[in-house]
């Protein structure tokens, strides 16, 4: 292997790295500009993005391991974790602003 070459290209991903991507499945559209899977971008067209977001979390670990150069699985595994965090936390406030307040 060359100097400087990504350890993923053009290699498949590892088995225990395929498997649902819930930053992608959260974040859609956004997990899919930072991980270069612009097929993500679909999730912007109506009645589609329903659609996409459970493909992106079906597919997108194996769709950003391909698209993105990562030094081993364990940076690969430890950022979509990130991603997976960061979605849930917007998720969580997004219902939480979302929420009927009582009268008073």
């Amino acid at each position: 292997m060359m100097a400087g070459q990504p350890l993923n290209q053009p290699a498949e991903i590892p088995a225990e790295l395929d498997r649902w991507n819930w930053g992608a499945f959260f974040l859609n559209w956004i997990w899919g500009i930072g991980n270069s899977t612009f097929i993500a971008l679909l999730a912007l067209i109506p009645v589609v993005n329903i659609i996409m977001i459970i493909v992106l979390g079906a597919r997108g670990s194996r769709w950003a391991w391909q698209n993105r150069a990562w030094r081993d699985p364990e940076q690969f595994r430890k950022t979509q974790r990130n991603w997976a965090i960061a979605g849930l936390a917007v998720w969580v406030v997004g219902i939480g602003g979302c929420r009927v307040r009582p009268a008073r």
